[in-house]
């Protein structure tokens, strides 16, 4: 029997070898989501114990969340792939 037809035998990660590429990129934003997470409990919320600081704090948050993320994914959106199914915008793709 001709090897590629052998599924059985393959790893997990060459049968899925797409899905591990496409999720390549997801780990290193967990792992920094973690660590921001962590740095804002253990460091920058003890400094906001004066008044009006942590809620200057969490209006900065919510303002650059509203402005960058937009603006993110309008510019990842506008890039022009060779082919429009390369695009992670487009709506068959997922």
């Amino acid at each position: 029997m001709d090897a590629a037809l052998n599924e059985d035998k393959m790893r997990p990660s060459r049968r899925h070898a797409l899905m591990v590429t496409a999720l390549a990129p997801v780990i290193p934003h967990i792992l920094g989501s973690v660590f921001n997470i962590w740095y804002n409990m253990v460091i920058i919320d003890p400094l906001l114990r004066a008044t009006g600081l942590r809620d200057r704090f969490i209006s900065t948050v919510i303002v650059w969340n509203a402005v960058a993320y937009p603006i993110a994914v309008a510019n990842c959106c506008a890039v022009r792939p060779s082919h429009p199914s390369d695009s992670i915008c487009f709506a068959g793709a997922w």
